[in-house]
C-alpha cells in the first residue's frame, strides 16, 4: 500500500489549486476534462472526477495521467520526495484540516 501522505504529496505538487472539500475530499482541476470537478480522498485511496472522466484508485489515475503502466505508477507515487500528512475530517468539522 501506498502510504496517503505520498499521494497527498503527489497531488499538491501537481495540482497548486487542489483545496479541502467535504467529507475528507479535496478538489482539483480534472486533467483530462479542464473543469474543476476533480476529487481525491487520500485516506482511502479514491479519486475521480464528478463529470466521469475517471474513477479509481491513486495508481489508477497516475498510470492514466502520465501514461505509464501500474507498476511505473506505483513506482512514481512510491518515490514521492516527503508527505504531507492529513488529519482526518470528522463528522462534526466535516471539512479536512493539513496537519
Amino acid at each position: 500500500m501506498i502510504p496517503p501522505g505520498k499521494v497527498a504529496k503527489y497531488f499538491f505538487d501537481r495540482f497548486p489549486e487542489i483545496r479541502p472539500s467535504t467529507n475528507g475530499w479535496y478538489d482539483f482541476t480534472c486533467p483530462f476534462c479542464g473543469a474543476f470537478k476533480g476529487a481525491a480522498q487520500f485516506e482511502e485511496d479514491r479519486v475521480k472526477c464528478w463529470r466521469g472522466c475517471f474513477s479509481g484508485d491513486s495508481r489508477h489515475f497516475v498510470a492514466e495521467l502520465e501514461q505509464v503502466t501500474l507498476a511505473q505508477a506505483w513506482k512514481i507515487l512510491i518515490q514521492v520526495e516527503g508527505e504531507i500528512y492529513i488529519e482526518a475530517a470528522t463528522y462534526k468539522s466535516r471539512i479536512p484540516k493539513l496537519k
